[in-house]
């Protein structure tokens, strides 16, 4: 629009995408519906309605009958080096949701590891609750406070990913609505960055290797 002096709200390019026609995020028997211009929805049956080798970040949506789909946290993916670690920080599960309105602290979002990732592991510093053996439980105030880290365990794997649940406890006198009650299940995609490992000389058991002298 050259003779346009002022415009807003304009981009270059084709702003929509159709991750339900390209990706196929869903698990079978699930139905994807289209959320925005680049977003999308999978309803099921399972907990789990998102396929758990989706790599792409993606947002959690309130189980509900609402008019308007209702989101609660966007994901956004992680990003690690080969063999490093990386913090796991309120920007990769995104609050959407204003869950103070609810009566819900930092320290009542609460999230639960239920598949832990393939190649690493999550270390949470003074996680403030364990229940169960070898369940890893930790809040969005333990990851604002830096707590939370994925540890990778440098295998040369390019993707992985885990699957949490996260849970809203609301304070004494608040009550949560229905459809933000239980627990809502989800995979976060974890992005590994390769590095050039040194080369390595392997010789087998009994053979020699003969090296020419240079002088």
């Amino acid at each position: 629009m050259p003779e346009a002096r002022v415009t807003l709200g304009i981009l270059p390019d084709c702003v929509w995408d159709f991750p339900c026609a390209r990706d196929e995020p869903c698990v079978p028997g699930a139905r994807c519906y289209q959320h925005g211009v680049d977003s999308f929805r999978c309803e099921c049956e399972q907990p789990l309605c998102v396929k758990p080798d989706y790599v792409a970040g993606y947002k959690i949506f309130t189980k509900s009958s609402l008019p308007v789909d209702l989101e609660i946290v966007a994901l956004n993916t992680l990003s690690v080096s080969e063999g490093g670690n990386a913090l796991l920080t309120p920007h990769n599960m995104d609050m959407v949701l204003d869950y103070r309105k609810f009566g819900v602290r930092d320290s009542g979002v609460i999230f639960r590891l239920v598949t832990p990732p393939k190649y690493g592991r999550v270390q949470v510093e003074q996680a403030w609750q364990r229940s169960g053996a070898g369940e890893v439980v930790f809040t969005l105030l333990d990851m604002g406070k830096d707590k939370v880290r994925f540890v990778h365990d440098g295998s040369e794997n390019h993707l992985d990913s885990m699957e949490l649940d996260l849970e809203l406890n609301p304070g004494t006198g608040f009550t949560l609505p229905g459809y933000l009650q239980g627990r809502h299940r989800f995979v976060l995609p974890i992005n590994i960055t390769a590095v050039n490992d040194p080369p390595e000389l392997i010789i087998p058991a009994g053979k020699v290797l003969r090296l020419a002298q240079v002088r």
